[in-house]
Order: structure tokens, then C-alpha cells, then sequence
């Protein structure tokens, strides 16, 4: 196979040809020049054995490849295998459903091996490649155990369709939203916190203290949304089910956010490093469990489904999961995955109509300030060996019971502020920190395509585990490394 796949628009082949030899000449074998297929061959099942085949995927975007449906196909399919390097052949904005993925660019790149870029670039395709082989090692070291079992063959599919599809569907849902947006929107004085559910835009930005926390209860599901208004009787009935958060203190304070620029390891999404001036507030010890979302499900009769699963070697949307089959076995104290944005929206606002309130996710700020936790290193813990304070994909196929005495807390007492899972937070995402509140609010501008996620889980290598690295995915997407914690202002 091929080391690299490289996807471009045709009328940037000659930038992609100068990429292409110039990484052939560092010794890695590249996927570019479509000319090669030959006649008789299929041109389709050609490129899909390449992509399914490849250890790594660099797409370059241009306006050209932003409008072409089988660039977008190939880069959706590469993301959902996690081997997707995105750079940049014209200084352009790359697709929105692609613009939490750092990007190099190569917009006045001019075939320099020593460019800063190409040396980024470079260090990028050794790391995937490494996590690549090693991730097929351990899938072919579990197929082999299980090949005694005469399963059945699946039918095949055609996972470029599939791509392509999606890319259609993204494309055909932000003009839909940019149409929806302006026929919704209040007119001025009216009270915007009122929740439409998951057939309303489920992009509309959120303030941190929002009535939208606190509102009636409103479900977000994908079908049949129905709404649920809480009253006494009800509270009353439901009070045996509920099970609270422990939260921990937080003392307020000032801290440097993000990387250093000269930070080799760091992305661009992490800088400028910037000093940050936060109060106290409290947030969640654990990762909320999935007990406590059952509580808030079966009072309310929540239901979700459709959840992205990792299989080890990719992921997979599959409609069969969801945060009660994640595709692997849990108990009560195992975190809650499987959970969307509008998922966890629904679950606070649920939860503060049935308590004092006040519950809430953190911001970024919060979020980094307390994993953190008064450390200035890559990872809370120093030098110490990572396995001592995250589950991730050397130690741990699944998520963990959040109360595991093999993992130790951070300086706060906070557990899993690294590792585990994914942890949605309040911000929508920004390309860098340049325009960032500095007072440890959330970031959220009128539009919020992407939502922010932090920590690392438990199926990324351990360099996703910094405590500045930044993630991100839109508010309705579902996995089953994906959950959240809480955050409430103190008294």
C-alpha cells in the first residue's frame, strides 16, 4: 500500500505533483497521480482500495477542492479513519466541517524540504503513520483470536459513496441553516432562550448563564421530540431516581492558556499563549456517569440513538449504538458516552429544574484552568508515567469506571481531566486564541458551527492528552469516546 494518499482538485495538480515528489524524496511512497489507473480498471474501486489501504491522508484544500464533491468525500472518509492531514494550496478557509483539524499552510510553500512547513508537515506523517501501523497491529492481533468463528460476509460497501454523501449532506445543511437562521431569528426585544428541540437549529450559540439552562424541559431527540414541562408533583416522583455530581471547589486565579509559539509539539489552534484572569466556581470530580444520565432519562423518556463507534482500526456511524450500547460493556460508574451537544444541553436543564440550579457545562478556560490544575508542563502529572493518571490507547480499549483506584487525581482532585473520554465545553471553537474573552468566559459569536471538546480519550495516543490541545465537532455529533462534566458558579 501506499504510505500517503494525496487529495487535490485537478486544477492543483501541479502544486500536488511538487508535494508528491517531495515526499517521495523523504522515502514515503504516494498516492497522487490518478493517471496511473489503468484502462479497463474501475476507476471508483481503485481509489477506494488506496484510501482504505493508506496509513495517512493529506488533502489539499483550495477553492477548487472546497467545491469538489469528491475531495470532500475522500477527506470525510480519511477523517473518519483518523488519518486525515489537511493543508492549505490557496490561503482559503477550508470546509467548516473541517476547520477544527490544524492546518499547514502551503499557499507559498515552493518545494523547500527545510520550510517550517514541510518539516511540521513531515513530523505529522510520521506520527500518524506510527499510530497507523500500530493501531492495524492490534486489530489484526484481535481479528486473529476471533477468526475461528465462521461469520457470515458482510456486503461490501462502497465507503467513498458514503463520503461523498455525507459531504453533500453537510454542504446542503449549512445553506439550510444560513435560510433557517434569518426566517428565526428574534426580532429585537423578544426572549431568545426558548429551545425548539432537535428538529430547530441545533447550532444556536449559548451564554454560560443562559435561561436556556434553566428553561422548561425540552427534549432534543432525533424524532418525535416532545416537551416535557417539570412541575412539583413531578419533581416529587422522579426525586428517588436522581443522582447528583460530586463537584470540587475551584479557587480562582490567573494562568498562562494555551502553547508558547516556539512549542514544537503544539498546533496552531493552541496559540497565542495568553494569561487568563478566572473566578472561583466548582466542577464536576468525575465525568458525569452513566448513572446519573439514566436518572435524567428515565424521568424525562429520553431516547437517542445513532452513535460513531471505534472499532480499532476506524470509526463507524452505526444507528444500532447509543449511550446505552456504546459498543462495549459499562457499568453505573462508567462515564457517559454516546452523548451530543443538544444531549448534554437537555440533561442540564433537566437536572437544574430538579435541584437548586446552576449547573452548567465550563469553559474552555475553566476546563484547561482546572486540568491544569497550577501545572505550566504538557501534561498535569510532569514527567510521571502517564498511565498512573489516564486511561488512552495504550492502556485501555474502552472507557473506565470513572472511580478507579488505578488512576490518580490531579493537584485539584479532579480525575480524568485527561483521558477516558472527549469532554464537550461551553465555547464554540475558534481557529487560534486571538480574539478570546480573557475573563474565563466562553467564547460564542453569533454562528457556532463547532463545538469544543478537551482531554483526550481513551482510544487517542498519549500526545492528545496535553492539557492545551483543543478538539472539536459539530454540536449534534455522537461517539463512544465522547462525554462531558459539569461546572456550577459558587456561591
Amino acid at each position: 500500500m501506499a504510505d500517503i494518499f494525496l487529495s487535490y482538485a485537478r486544477e492543483d495538480v501541479a502544486k500536488a505533483k511538487l508535494l508528491a515528489l517531495a515526499l517521495e524524496n523523504q522515502g514515503w511512497s504516494v498516492f497522487w497521480d490518478r493517471s496511473s489507473i489503468q484502462v479497463g480498471q474501475d476507476f471508483d474501486e481503485v481509489i477506494e482500495q488506496a484510501i482504505e489501504k493508506t496509513g495517512c491522508m493529506i488533502v489539499g484544500w483550495s477553492n477548487a477542492a472546497k467545491r469538489s464533491d469528491w475531495v470532500r468525500g475522500e477527506a470525510t472518509i480519511a477523517r473518519e479513519r483518523r488519518i486525515l492531514l489537511p493543508v492549505l494550496f490557496e490561503p482559503v478557509d477550508p470546509p467548516i466541517s473541517f476547520r477544527a483539524l490544524h492546518t499547514e499552510d502551503f499557499s507559498n510553500w515552493r518545494g523547500d524540504n527545510n520550510d517550517p512547513v514541510f518539516v511540521a508537515l513531515d513530523n505529522a506523517i510520521r506520527q500518524r503513520l506510527a499510530q497507523t501501523h500500530a493501531n492495524a497491529s492490534t486489530f489484526a492481533a484481535q481479528t486473529t483470536q476471533t477468526a475461528e468463528l465462521d461469520l457470515p460476509e458482510k456486503p461490501k460497501r462502497s465507503k467513498l459513496a458514503l463520503g461523498l454523501a455525507v459531504a453533500t449532506a453537510l454542504i446542503i445543511g449549512i445553506v439550510f441553516y444560513d435560510f433557517y437562521s434569518v426566517l428565526s431569528r428574534p426580532p429585537d426585544g423578544a426572549d431568545p432562550s426558548v429551545w425548539e428541540g432537535s428538529k430547530s437549529n441545533p447550532l444556536t450559540p449559548l451564554s454560560e448563564k443562559s435561561s436556556l439552562l434553566n428553561g422548561p424541559v425540552q427534549l432534543l431527540n432525533q424524532s418525535e421530540p416532545k416537551q416535557l414541562l417539570v412541575n412539583q408533583k413531578d419533581s416529587e416522583k422522579t426525586k428517588s431516581l436522581l443522582k447528583l455530581p460530586e463537584m470540587v471547589p475551584i479557587p480562582g486565579g490567573e494562568f498562562w492558556m494555551g502553547s508558547a509559539d516556539d512549542d514544537s509539539k503544539a498546533s496552531e489552534n493552541e496559540k497565542p499563549r495568553h494569561r487568563v484572569k478566572l473566578g472561583a466556581f466548582s466542577i464536576g470530580k468525575y465525568e458525569v456517569t452513566l448513572a446519573e444520565f439514566a436518572s435524567f432519562a428515565k424521568s424525562s423518556e429520553y431516547q437517542a440513538s445513532g452513535c460513531s463507534v471505534w472499532n480499532g482500526s476506524q470509526s463507524e456511524m452505526k444507528p444500532e449504538n447509543n449511550w446505552q450500547n456504546p459498543g462495549f460493556p459499562q457499568n453505573d460508574n462508567s462515564p457517559v458516552v454516546c452523548v451530543s451537544y443538544g444531549d448534554v444541553i437537555s440533561y442540564i436543564r433537566w437536572l437544574n429544574a430538579k435541584t437548586t440550579g446552576g449547573y452548567r457545562l465550563p469553559s474552555e478556560a475553566e476546563w484547561e484552568y482546572a486540568a491544569r490544575a497550577a501545572s505550566t508542563s504538557d501534561f498535569s502529572w510532569g514527567n510521571a508515567d502517564a498511565k498512573q493518571y489516564a486511561w488512552f490507547s495504550d492502556n485501555s480499549g474502552k472507557t473506565q469506571p470513572v472511580d478507579d483506584s488505578r488512576i490518580k487525581a490531579n493537584a485539584f482532585g479532579l480525575y480524568h481531566m485527561s483521558g477516558n473520554v472527549w469532554e464537550w465545553v461551553q465555547d464554540c471553537y475558534a481557529e487560534n486564541y486571538a480574539n478570546v474573552p480573557e475573563d474565563g468566559s466562553a467564547w460564542e459569536p453569533n454562528r457556532c458551527a463547532i463545538r469544543l471538546l478537551r482531554g483526550g480519550s481513551w482510544s487517542y495516543p498519549q500526545d492528545y492528552l496535553r492539557s492545551a490541545y483543543r478538539n472539536g465537532n459539530d454540536p449534534a455529533y455522537r461517539a463512544n469516546d465522547i462525554g462531558f462534566r459539569l461546572a456550577r458558579d459558587l456561591p
